[in-house]
C-alpha cells in the first residue's frame, strides 16, 4: 500500500480540519516536521496563499464538510514558495457520520515555474516578431497567429505536426471561413465576440489530429486590439492534455478498487468473523466442553478477536483513502490543471477520455 500513494502528498484530519497524520511527502514539500503538523489547522496551506479566492473557499468547505479541490499557492516554513494541487474530502464512517478529512495533493511547483517562465517568453517574444517566430517555433505547445479577420499569418512546427498539414496549405485560409479541423461554430463564435474587456478565453476541446486520433487539446485565444479597439491580431496556443486525461482515468480506478476492498471487507469478511464470535459465546454457555477444550475456546476466542480488530482497522483506513477524487474531468472543472475560467466545450462525437 506505501507504494501505491508514495508520491501523493496525503494528510488525514478530524471533523474540524485538525491534522492527525500528514505524509513524509507532504512534511518535506512544507518544510514542517510530522509532530509540528500534529495538531495544526489543515488551513496551515494557507496562510500566506496568493491563490484568488482558494483560502476562502477552502475554509468554507472545512466548515461547512463539503469536498473542495483547487490549486493553492503558499510558502513553506522556510519561506520558500511552492504550488499543490490539493482534493480535500470529507471522510465517514460506515454508519454515514462525518468523521474527518483526507486530503490528496501532488507538488505542481515546477510545471507552475514553467508556464510562468513560457508565459513571459511568449510576451517579450511579442515584441518583435522575429524572435516572436524563434520561441515558439521549437515550443511543445500549438501556436497559430492569426490576423484581426481572422486570416492564418503563422504556424508552428508543432501545429503543422499535430494537423499533419504544410504552412504552406495552411497560412492564408481564415479562421471563420476556412475549417478543415471540423472546430464547432461554438468556438469560433467565442473568438470573434472577445474584447478589451475580455481579451482572451480558455476552452477545453476534444477533437482529432492529422492522424484520425481523438485528443484533448486546451485552446487559449489572446486578441489584440489597435487604438481604434478593433482586432489587430489573434493568437492561439494549444496544449494537449491526453496524457493527463488518461492519468486521472487510472485514479478513477484505483479509487473503484478501493471501493470494492472496503465493501468485502465489511461484507465478506467481517460477517464470518461476528458469527464465529457468538459461536464462541453460545459453546460457553452451554457448557459442553472439558477444562483442555476450555483452553483451546480461549486461545480461539483470542485469534477471532485480534482478526476482528485488524479488520476494524482495514475498513477504516479504507474508507479514508476511497474518496481521494473524483472524475478528472468534472471537478477541475474536469481538469486538476486547467484554471477556473477555462470553458468546457467537446464535439458532438465526443469520446469517453479511456477511449482517446
Amino acid at each position: 500500500m506505501k507504494s501505491v500513494i508514495s508520491g501523493f502528498l496525503i494528510a488525514i484530519s478530524d471533523a474540524q480540519g485538525i491534522i492527525l497524520w500528514a505524509s513524509d511527502e507532504f512534511c518535506e514539500l512544507t518544510k514542517y516536521t510530522s509532530d509540528e503538523l500534529k495538531g495544526k489547522s489543515l488551513l496551515v496551506l494557507i496562510r500566506n496563499s496568493s491563490a484568488g479566492d482558494a483560502d476562502h473557499v477552502l475554509e468554507q468547505a472545512i466548515h461547512n464538510h463539503l469536498a473542495w479541490e483547487g490549486e493553492l499557492s503558499n510558502e513553506a516554513k522556510d519561506g520558500s514558495s511552492f504550488w499543490i494541487k490539493m482534493s480535500v474530502r470529507p471522510v465517514k464512517s460506515a454508519s454515514g457520520t462525518q468523521v474527518g478529512f483526507l486530503s490528496l495533493g501532488t507538488n505542481i511547483t515546477s510545471s507552475k515555474k514553467a508556464e510562468e517562465e513560457k508565459s513571459l517568453a511568449i510576451d517579450k517574444a511579442l515584441q518583435s516578431e522575429k524572435r516572436y517566430h524563434a520561441v515558439i517555433d521549437d515550443q511543445t505547445d500549438l501556436f497559430c497567429v492569426y490576423t484581426g479577420d481572422g486570416t492564418r499569418t503563422y504556424v508552428n512546427d508543432r501545429y503543422c505536426s499535430f494537423f499533419n498539414t504544410t504552412r504552406e496549405h495552411i497560412l492564408g485560409t481564415n479562421l471563420y471561413t476556412y475549417n478543415p479541423f471540423a472546430v464547432e461554430e461554438e468556438i469560433i463564435q467565442k473568438v470573434k465576440n472577445l474584447t478589451q474587456e475580455a481579451p482572451q478565453v480558455m476552452l477545453l476541446y476534444e477533437m482529432k489530429n492529422g492522424y484520425q486520433e481523438w485528443r484533448f487539446i486546451v485552446w487559449r485565444f489572446i486578441s489584440f486590439f489597435d487604438k481604434e479597439g478593433k482586432p489587430s491580431e489573434i493568437l492561439a496556443i494549444g496544449r494537449d492534455i491526453t496524457e493527463m486525461k488518461r492519468a486521472e482515468n487510472q485514479k478513477n480506478n484505483y479509487t473503484e478498487a478501493l471501493e470494492k476492498i472496503a465493501f468485502m471487507t465489511s461484507h465478506k469478511v467481517r460477517g464470518p468473523i461476528a458469527r464465529s464470535l457468538g459461536l464462541l459465546e453460545l459453546i460457553k454457555i452451554s457448557g459442553f466442553y472439558t477444562l483442555e477444550g476450555e483452553t483451546i475456546l480461549q486461545h480461539f476466542n483470542t485469534c477471532i478477536t485480534e482478526l476482528d480488530q485488524y479488520t476494524r482497522e482495514l475498513a477504516d483506513f479504507i474508507y479514508r483513502n476511497q474518496t481521494f477524487h473524483e472524475s478528472f474531468i468534472s471537478s477541475q472543472r474536469q481538469s486538476d490543471a486547467l484554471p477556473n475560467n477555462v470553458v468546457l466545450s467537446f464535439t458532438s462525437q465526443s469520446k469517453s477520455p479511456e477511449n482517446v
